[in-house]
């Protein structure tokens, strides 16, 4: 008697779950596109190479460094920022910007540092000769644009 109970319990689970995928069936199929588009692009076996040769093989410390308190709240500050990431996404030249910084952080990374670690003294006339290249200009006028930005939207966050 208990046993059919059992089987009927699971019948109705299975009934509200196939109901819910027909339901979603473009959604599924939308979902399905994606993984196959993943998995033949390599993504997946990449992702796998990834975890074998960076991911601790101990799985009781990876499961005290997910668990820990840090990381749950690290975990909470993202779904509390992923909307405007998701939200930051959806302008295709702010996409654009974001994948053009992305692909050439390796640049940037050696510019930053060959300046900072081999700094040249500027005079005054030299300042003046830089500021005439083009692409100095424009990087100067694009800096100075978002650092009136960045002063105008951070007086917007609230003081702890």
């Amino acid at each position: 008697m208990e046993e059919k109970k059992m089987d009927d319990q699971k019948e109705d689970k299975m009934e509200t779950a196939l109901k819910i995928l027909l339901e979603n069936q473009d959604d599924l199929l939308s979902l399905a596109t994606i993984l196959d588009t993943m998995g033949k692009s390599g993504m997946f076996k990449l992702i796998g190479d990834i975890v074998k040769d960076y991911f601790p093989s101990d799985p009781t410390y990876l499961v005290r460094i997910i668990g820990s308190e840090s990381t749950m709240r690290s975990v909470g500050k993202l779904f509390n920022i992923l909307p405007a990431l998701l939200n930051l996404m959806q302008d295709e030249r702010t996409n654009d910007i974001v994948k053009e910084v992305a692909f050439n952080v390796d640049g940037l990374s050696e510019t930053l540092l060959d300046g900072a670690k081999n700094p040249e003294r500027f005079g005054v006339m030299k300042l003046m000769s830089i500021l005439k290249d083009p692409e100095v200009a424009s990087g100067m006028t694009a800096l100075i644009n978002v650092l009136k930005f960045l002063g105008k939207i951070l007086r917007n966050v609230e003081e702890k």
